[in-house]
This record gives structure tokens, C-alpha cells and sequence, in this order.
């Protein structure tokens, strides 16, 4: 059940004296194979102190003072056996799927997390999305045979890794020996101690955790990333896994939402070397950090009053809002009426239809104030959202260009009558 589970997870974990004991032995055991001391470097030590533990247990009243694996029943269910077993009801499941949903979180995260350490170790290039297909393949087949979900372990993989296993091969002994156990060997762990179990996995896990990476993120200021390492690892012992996991998945979304809700607009002029090249006149990114030297990138637009900016990310409901302010307050700053604008819409990859709605409403207001409107480099997915939303209506086609340098040219043909039309000089 899941509530045996847990406490099997929670007293397995527990750091004990006993447990640290044995990964202390571990791990001066480890140094004299490093130091490679004769014959030491090929004894798989932790082995035979896991087996020393269980034979003293189950040989000595040790076992009543300190918990042991216990029974643990040899064999897999078949097929027939699983399905006769298996009385699902609809309350059961409602009352699982929480659970469920974060096992699936965890699993995947951790599975990803083991695949990208291991790869940078050892410089070998690996798809995190063809691992979650066969992970999701294998578990489509296990539960068959009335197995748990399986996903990659950082600790066995550690431990693996600790080995000496470079391969694949090593995973398919692996997987060998794993199987004879669980069919024949199961009865002689019973009296295998949790906490040598445990020592096993920290002292895996020691050995892989690399606190050169903290120091680094504290270098280059990554505060928020250090503040979500830390806040993974407090709530995850204060509120448990899934309470831990739900709030720092909860607080990196709202962080993504707040990073992707600033605006990425860049100012683009005409190059002074060059009058057929356009270049990056200023990043903008916060509204409320519109500096005075901003002013400086502007002062082209006092030739011909036109705006020419290039938006570099998606358009949705959380920044559309501000990415149209914006571009009311680059209007203020001009020392000339804008006659015209040029949007380069090639790194805009989608538009949600809250955008492409306040999109509608901004073009309409440039259109009934005769601003002409350009667009550059749009493409196809979003044009057809356009034509749907009505945009291209209020641009017309003819003012689709595929180069900025085409629509200057074409508001130079056509903003002197633009201008007489509203009174200018």
C-alpha cells in the first residue's frame, strides 16, 4: 500500500548512527581501491560488508534491534494472476491518481536528471526524449506482471557508475541478476539490514553530487537558480516528496511566466555605414527601466518619423499587454510624430488569440490615426492567424515584406502624401 511504502522510504532513509557507520566504512574502503592497494582494487567491498551485515543479523538477536528487510516473497505474478488480482473500482483509482501523477513527475524528472549527469561525465550525447519513450514502453509491459513503475534510480545509477560500468552491457547484467535474485534469492535477504541498504544509496550518491556546481551558479549570480535549489531541497524535508516537488514545480512556472511576461523588443536603425543595412539600435526588455539613453537610439526617427522594432519572442496573454505599452511610450519618445511603423515579426514563432485580439485593437488604433504599418519576416502560421483575426486586413497585403530594407523603401515612396494628409510640413 502507499502508506507502507512511505514509512519503508522513510525509515530506509533515516540517518542513523548505525547507517552512517556504514557508509563511513564504505568509503575508506573506496580510498584504498583508489589508492589501488594491491589485490583491494578488484574486491567489491560494499558487497561483502552488505553481506557480513546480513549474516550477522540473521545469526545474531541484532535483527530484533534494528529493522531488516524481512519476508519478501520470490517469483513474479503471471499475467492470469495480475488479472484476477486486480479488482478495480473507480473509488480506488480517484484515490490513486494524485499519487500517480506525482510518481509520473518524480520519475520523469529524475530519469531525465540521471541521463544528463551521466552524459556529462562521461561526454556522450543522449536523447531525453527516447528515454521517456522507453521507459514508457517498459512500463505499458511491466504492470502485466505486477511490477511498480519503473524509472531510472540516481543512486543505483551512482552506484553503477561507482562500479566501473561504462556500457550498456552493464545494465543488461544488471537486469540478469536482479531477475535470478527476485526468483531465487529473495529468501536469503531477509535479514539484510535497511540501514546497509540506505549506506549503500548516500554513499552513491555522495560520491556523484558535485558542490563545484553550487559554487559556480554563486559565482556567476544565479541567485534563482540557487534559491530553487534551495527551496527544492527544504520543502521536500519539511512538507515530504510530493509537497516538496508540487511547490517548487508551482513557484518555477511562476517564475517562467514573470520572465516571459517582460517584453524582448529590439530598437532597429538604419546603419550609418550602410543605408541598405539595418542593425540593433537598443534592447529593450522592462518598460519601467527606460533609460535616457534610450533617447540617443531614437533620434534617427526624427528624419522620417518611422519606428522600426523587432519583437524576439512568442505573443501571448502575459506580455502582450505590456509589449503594447511599450510601444505607446516609444511613440512619446520620438522627437517626431511617428508616420509609420515596421514590425519585424520573424522571431515571433506563434500568437495566442489574446494577443492576436490586442494586436487587432493596436493596428486599429495606428490605422484610424493613418500610421502606416508594416510587417517583416512573418511567417506563414502566424499570417494565417492574421488573415483570420482580421489584421491583414487593417495592413493589407501589399505591406508584406520579406526585408526590412523593401518596406523603408516603400514608406519613402509614400509617407510624404501620409504626412501632407495630416498636416505635417
Amino acid at each position: 500500500t502507499r502508506t507502507d511504502q512511505t514509512h519503508l522510504t522513510q525509515q530506509t532513509a533515516s540517518p542513523t548512527p548505525i547507517s552512517r557507520s556504514f557508509n563511513s566504512l564504505f568509503r575508506v574502503l573506496g580510498s584504498l581501491k583508489v589508492k589501488q592497494l594491491g589485490f583491494i582494487k578488484f574486491v567489491p567491498h560494499i558487497l561483502i560488508c552488505v553481506l557480513i551485515a546480513t549474516i550477522v543479523c540473521g545469526t545474531t538477536d541484532l535483527k530484533e534491534k534494528i529493522d531488516v528487510l524481512g519476508k519478501v516473497p520470490s517469483g513474479f505474478l503471471t499475467p492470469l494472476e495480475t488479472l484476477k488480482g486486480s479488482n478495480i473500482k473507480m473509488k480506488k483509482i480517484a484515490e490513486v491518481i494524485p499519487s500517480a501523477f506525482f510518481i509520473t513527475v518524480i520519475g520523469m524528472i529524475e530519469s531525465v536528471l540521471v541521463a544528463t549527469t551521466f552524459a556529462s561525465k562521461l561526454n556522450y550525447r543522449v536523447s531525453n526524449n527516447r528515454e521517456l519513450v522507453a521507459m514508457g514502453l517498459s512500463n505499458c509491459i511491466a504492470p502485466i506482471f505486477g511490477s511498480f513503475p519503473a524509472f531510472a534510480s540516481l543512486g543505483r545509477s551512482a552506484l553503477n557508475f561507482q562500479s566501473g560500468a561504462r556500457s550498456q552491457i552493464s545494465s543488461l547484467v544488471s537486469a540478469i541478476i536482479v531477475f535470478f535474485s527476485i526468483m531465487f534469492l529473495l529468501p536469503f535477504f531477509e535479514y539484510m539490514p535497511k540501514v546497509a541498504l540506505a549506506a549503500v544509496i548516500i554513499n552513491a550518491a555522495i560520491g556523484i553530487f558535485e558542490f563545484h556546481e553550487l559554487i559556480f551558479l554563486w559565482n556567476i549570480r544565479a541567485y534563482q537558480d540557487l534559491f530553487l535549489f534551495f527551496l527544492s531541497f527544504i520543502s521536500t524535508n519539511v512538507l515530504g516528496v510530493e509537497g516538496g516537488i508540487a511547490l517548487t514545480i508551482a513557484v518555477s512556472l511562476l517564475l517562467i511566466v514573470k520572465h516571459t511576461s517582460s517584453p524582448h523588443v529590439a530598437i532597429i536603425q538604419r546603419s550609418p555605414s550602410n543605408p541598405e543595412h539595418f542593425e540593433e539600435a537598443a534592447i529593450i526588455r522592462d518598460i519601467n527601466l527606460f533609460q535616457e539613453k534610450h533617447d540617443f537610439y531614437l533620434e534617427y526617427m526624427a528624419e522620417r518619423g518611422v519606428l522600426i522594432a523587432r519583437i524576439d519572442e512568442p505573443l501571448y496573454f502575459a506580455n502582450i499587454g505590456q509589449i503594447k505599452e511599450l510601444f505607446m511610450k516609444l511613440e512619446q519618445r520620438g522627437t517626431v510624430p511617428v508616420h509609420a511603423v515596421v514590425l519585424d515579426a520573424g522571431n515571433i514563432p506563434f500568437v495566442d488569440p489574446s494577443a492576436a485580439a490586442t494586436l487587432h485593437e493596436l493596428f486599429q488604433e495606428w490605422k484610424n490615426r493613418m500610421i502606416l504599418i508594416c510587417l517583416v519576416k512573418t511567417r506563414p502560421p502566424v499570417v494565417n492567424l492574421f488573415i483570420q483575426c482580421g489584421i491583414i486586413d487593417l495592413v493589407t497585403p501589399e505591406r508584406m515584406f520579406s526585408e526590412i530594407k523593401d518596406a523603408i523603401h516603400y514608406l519613402e515612396q509614400s509617407i510624404t502624401d501620409h504626412v501632407n494628409q495630416r498636416g505635417f510640413p
